[in-house]
């Protein structure tokens, strides 16, 4: 095991198999940019939208937050690191993200948009 007071996330994102969260909307676009699979415990405020869409896409398996129970935690990402599917929703996902247009892309759109609304 080796400690560091801190570490971005995106260093990471692509040497792990699985990612256990709360599901925050940039750890989970982190994951799904990365076509990895969640575990999420979300707690509040946008999160379980976040876990709901994952689940429903299939790239995600859903546990309780409150209390936080080990075991449970610990089925879910056996779950998602045996199961394939998850691991190819989470892959396809990535994917589909890879193939939007990047800020330049969007921002022609957008300008297009607020110049012939009727156009796009």
């Amino acid at each position: 095991m080796h400690i560091e007071r801190y570490v971005p996330q995106s260093l990471l994102l692509d040497r792990v198999d699985a990612i256990v969260c709360h599901g925050g909307f940039n750890t989970v676009m982190g994951a799904l940019r990365a076509g990895v699979p969640l575990v999420i415990a979300p707690s509040g405020a946008d999160q379980p939208i976040h876990a709901s869409r994952c689940r429903a896409l299939g790239a995600a398996a859903i546990v309780g937050a409150s209390p936080i129970d080990p075991v449970e935690i610990r089925a879910a990402v056996q779950t998602v690191l045996e199961e394939s599917a998850l691991r190819e929703a989470a892959r396809v996902i990535a994917a589909d993200i890879a193939g939007l247009p990047d800020v330049g892309g969007a921002a022609a759109i957008v300008e297009r948009a607020a110049l012939s609304p009727s156009e796009v």
